[in-house]
């Protein structure tokens, strides 16, 4: 999942300042480039949030951003070009507890493989999983809920989002199971769901 872009000529030396917050969304240009200068940039700071959904960044960001801060807590990587790689590398982070990939179709190739032993064996401290529209297909979707069952596995999970993901629209009963075995974890699976109406 190539990022692209050259990073536009990013240049940040923030890493040792205070800065918590980044809020860069919505600029392409960025790419796997400028994300990858944005984690330098940040590494070793005090960094807890950062908003970079539409900036193009791939698995080379996405690794990079889950190496820089021990600090960062509330990640936005939505609409970009992180893939299946990246996002369990994101998963190992062991301060994340926010991490919103929706839009991202490459983690789909190697969800499976790659998403489940992440969150097995990190995914610690996670809170919140945006996955929805990821094109996870159904063999990625069951091996998911089957580790999710057991609560050692991000046992701080309160919510995860799968919306927009077809395949999840025929597994209602392994979607159900997740929720049985762990009550109180929130997992949505239809747009619906997300604007808060009565899960069936």
């Amino acid at each position: 999942a190539d990022g692209g872009g050259d990073g536009g000529g990013v240049a940040l030396e923030i890493g040792a300042t205070a800065l918590e917050e980044l809020q860069i969304g919505r600029n392409a240009e960025l790419g796997d480039g400028g994300g990858i200068a944005i984690a330098d940039g940040v590494r070793g700071g005090a960094l807890r949030t950062l908003g970079a959904a539409g900036c193009a960044f791939g698995d080379g960001a996405a690794a990079a951003l889950a190496a820089s801060s021990a600090h960062l807590v509330v990640l936005d990587l939505g609409s970009s070009k992180v893939g299946a790689t990246g996002a369990a590398a994101l998963l190992a982070s062991p301060s994340l507890r926010s991490l919103r990939l929706f839009d991202n179709p490459a983690v789909g190739a190697g969800a499976a493989a790659a998403l489940v032993p992440a969150l097995c064996h990190g995914a610690r401290a996670l809170e919140s999983l945006d996955l929805g529209a990821c094109a996870l297909d159904a063999p990625a979707i069951v091996a998911l809920c089957a580790a999710l069952r057991d609560g050692a596995t991000a046992p701080a999970l309160q919510t995860l989002e799968l919306f927009g993901n077809e395949a999840a629209k025929g597994l209602k009963a392994e979607l159900d199971a997740v929720r049985a075995a762990r009550p109180a974890l929130d997992v949505a699976w239809r747009e619906a769901e997300r604007e808060g109406d009565v899960k069936s």
